[in-house]
């Protein structure tokens, strides 16, 4: 493929977090190995989740 510069418009680099205002964003801390992997929304109850742990089919 041959090199060279291209025709248009180059981005600027931006620094991050990008501000906005004043304001730096808001940041909250990543969840946890599996931290939402037992909740009840899954329609199964915990008696189906522990059985499908022990069984090793879900961590």
């Amino acid at each position: 493929m041959p090199q060279g510069r291209h025709p248009g418009p180059h981005p600027s680099p931006r620094a991050t977090p990008v501000t906005v205002g004043d304001q730096l964003p808001s940041t909250r801390r990543a969840p946890d190995f599996n931290e939402h992997g037992d909740h009840e929304s899954l329609g199964l109850d915990m008696d189906a989740i522990i059985d499908l742990k022990v069984r090793g089919v879900v961590a």
